[in-house]
């Protein structure tokens, strides 16, 4: 996870939140950004968040990354069973919001980036998840 001086490289990244939020608060921004209002949760529901870690990808690998940097949530697109478990023992809240919805996001940026940067065209090509929510039919 990326934070302080640590230099931008690598998978995840911590941050603080202009101002904290009550946590109820923070999911509202956090659906409208992502354009979707369910995922996966794990770990106690903080009162407030101010300092958010995020692992765009499956962020089981930087659990023990994002406990240390003090995070009050997790958010990240892929949580397995066992690091749930791991996370909710260490205190933290996680939320798994979905490996296609942060991934795309950073594929759009970074295709913008690149255009920007490159004397090349550059296209970013929308893609389209392959997991979609179902409710089990009433019994």
């Amino acid at each position: 996870l990326i934070s302080g001086d640590v230099p931008p490289f690598g998978f995840g990244f911590t941050g603080l939140l202009p101002e904290s939020l009550p946590y109820d608060a923070f999911c509202r921004v956090l659906a409208k950004s992502l354009g979707k209002d369910e995922w996966q949760v794990c770990g106690p529901v903080p009162e407030r968040v101010g300092r958010v870690a995020c692992c765009p990808g499956s962020g089981g690998g930087l659990l023990a990354e994002a406990v240390g940097s003090g995070a009050d949530v997790f958010i990240t697109g892929d949580f397995k069973y066992h690091s749930a478990l791991e996370a909710t023992q260490a205190g933290l809240r996680v939320l798994d919001v979905g490996h296609f919805c942060l991934e795309e996001e950073m594929m759009r940026r970074f295709a913008a980036q690149l255009a920007e940067e490159l004397t090349i065209p550059v296209a970013f090509f929308p893609g389209r998840d392959p997991l979609i929510s179902e409710r089990a039919p009433l019994l």
